[in-house]
């Protein structure tokens, strides 16, 4: 592929029935953002790697010891193996920041901008095929001039890679670890934050360390030298994840009765283990197949009060209608999808999670882009509703 048009072709193949996308990063938004409602960008941007703006990505490197001065990697663009999603990842908004971090012999931690609702999602690349895939962030936009919560990965080699966002730029962030905070010591390591492409006021830092053995606390220090901020919300982050890493199907099928395109019938259906679950989309051919259309979000387990999800999906059926389909999680007692200025849809329908019922799916027809979604109690009352509009 060398041109804007096969890449965005391809893409399109890659992600068919794709609108707006579904990630964790929902889930967390529900709590920290007092259930914000918001519509994911829609389409597939065009994937030409670029260089972020503003020139450096600094960031410290982990060692055998702490060390005061980081070591600087530039903000690079992919040259080599033009960078996609797999099919569970949102299409990349913005540029990408080639954050410098390796994860593994192939892979290196990414980050970009994608919208105001999602914020900033990141991810693993393969060097060598440009695949991306999912990371669990947090990267919902932060108050002014202050942390939004910091994430925790493990690295393969058994190092700590800590990233997050700050609310303001040209703010150098130090880590102190392992011990108390002191109002004296700054940190052990410190790395600028640098000003995300897209998203003017808000900046990305990472730094590597060793695993500390006690608290990590973090402080933001203008360029003047004045402490702007500090925090101790340390999130960690179950890694990278495949539909492989959830492999066994849990509880029933959740059926529509719908015919897609292809000639099998919309299914979803979740994916758990441990304290953590997928939600998927698929056709089932009902020969025995089921072919997994798209990877909606994760769940935590068990599942959060969140209401009704940020975001929505899109499938073609056969014959030419399209479907919108929702998530909630919830105490409501049903669930409707309907058109923008809560018209009735067409084939309008829900399914529970015969494991966790307070999760449903739902969806209708012919709702048009963006949808409206309504919760109702036990009395036919809206409890909620959302235009995914933000």
């Amino acid at each position: 592929m060398h041109s804007v048009e096969e890449l965005r072709a391809a893409l399109h193949a890659e992600a068919e029935g794709r609108s707006t996308e579904l990630t964790l990063a929902d889930v967390r938004r529900a709590a920290t953002r007092r259930r914000r409602r918001g519509m994911a960008a829609a389409g597939a941007a065009a994937l030409v790697p670029v260089l972020a703006a503003g020139g450096g990505y600094a960031l410290v490197a982990g060692g055998p010891s702490p060390s005061p001065s980081p070591t600087a990697v530039a903000v690079r663009p992919s040259t080599v193996v033009p960078w996609y999603p797999e099919p569970s990842l949102q299409a990349p908004g913005g540029a990408q920041m080639d954050l410098g971090v390796a994860y593994g012999a192939r892979e290196t931690l990414v980050a970009w901008y994608q919208d105001e609702a999602n914020g900033v999602m990141a991810g693993l690349r393969d060097r060598e095929t440009g695949k991306v895939r999912p990371v669990e962030f947090d990267g919902t936009r932060p108050p002014s001039g202050r942390f939004g919560p910091v994430s925790e990965l493990r690295l393969p080699d058994g190092r700590a890679l800590y990233y997050g966002l700050f609310g303001a730029p040209g703010v150098e962030v130090y880590g102190q670890f392992g011990a108390a905070r002191s109002d004296v010591q700054l940190g052990d390591q410190h790395a600028p934050a640098t000003t995300v492409p897209g998203w003017p006021g808000v900046s990305l830092f990472t730094i590597v360390h060793d695993a500390p053995a006690g608290g990590v606390t973090f402080t933001a220090v203008s360029s003047s030298g004045t402490r702007v901020a500090t925090t101790s919300e340390i999130r960690t982050s179950r890694g990278p994840a495949t539909r492989a890493d959830l492999e066994e199907r849990a509880g029933d099928w959740m059926r529509t009765g719908l015919t897609l395109a292809d000639g099998g019938e919309l299914v979803f259906w979740c994916n758990a283990e441990g304290n953590a679950a997928t939600l998927s989309a698929g056709s089932d051919d009902h020969h025995g197949t089921v072919t997994e259309k798209k990877w909606l979000l994760y769940l935590p387990l068990p599942p959060s009060p969140d209401g009704i999800f940020n975001g929505f999906s899109e499938f073609q059926l056969a014959g030419g209608a399209v479907v919108s389909v929702g998530v909630y999680a919830g105490d409501a007692v049903t669930v409707e999808m309907r058109a923008h200025g809560d018209k009735p849809g067409g084939s309008p329908g829900s399914a529970a999670w015969s494991l966790h019922p307070e999760v449903r799916v739902f969806w209708a027809t012919g709702t048009g882009t963006p949808p409206h979604a309504v919760a109702r109690d036990w009395h036919g009352n809206a409890i909620e509703t959302s235009d995914y509009s933000g």
